[in-house]
């Protein structure tokens, strides 16, 4: 009797020791794929942070553009009202 109780631990012990070491295996499996995920985190953050950089940049350009155009655009607004070429702004 003492020798199968003992046969019975062993494969209890085994059975113990193999959930363990699966347990350990996707803890280091989630905390590998945790570390991936926190990396492309870090690079989509930097990323963002210069697209919105130039998205700036590039809100300024158009500002500075159609500031430029609407000055252009009332130079030959006044040329055309004086030779008679633009319509009078109706009144509403």
């Amino acid at each position: 009797m003492d020798v199968s109780w003992q046969q019975r631990l062993m494969r209890e012990r085994h059975a113990r020791q193999s959930e363990l070491n699966a347990e350990i295996s996707r803890r280091e499996t989630a905390e590998l794929h945790q570390r991936e995920i926190e990396e492309e985190l870090v690079r989509l953050l930097s990323e963002n942070r210069l697209l919105q950089s130039e998205v700036e940049g590039g809100k300024l350009i158009i500002e500075q553009f159609a500031g430029l155009m609407a000055e252009k655009a009332d130079h030959v607004c006044q040329y055309c009202r004086r030779s008679g070429t633009l319509k009078p702004p109706s009144i509403r």
